[in-house]
């Protein structure tokens, strides 16, 4: 028996591809995550972004909040 997939979005995305859903380089999401301004999450040595806190991250932009 398989649970059903409400959505295909995965739950977290690496730098690399959090990089890619902003537009900028992987530098500047590191930059941004030591400067506290995007959450992430440590697991082992990965470190690994939530899409909703991209998301939340670009609203507050736009506000004019967090960039």
């Amino acid at each position: 028996m398989s649970i059903p997939h409400p959505t295909l979005e995965p739950l977290l995305i690496d730098e690399r591809e959090a990089a890619r859903l902003l537009g900028v380089c992987p530098r500047t999401i590191f930059s941004l995550r030591r400067a506290g301004k995007i959450r992430a999450i440590q697991i082992g040595s990965s470190v690994r972004y939530e899409v909703a806190d991209l998301r939340h991250f670009v609203a507050a932009a736009r506000d004019g909040g967090a960039a």
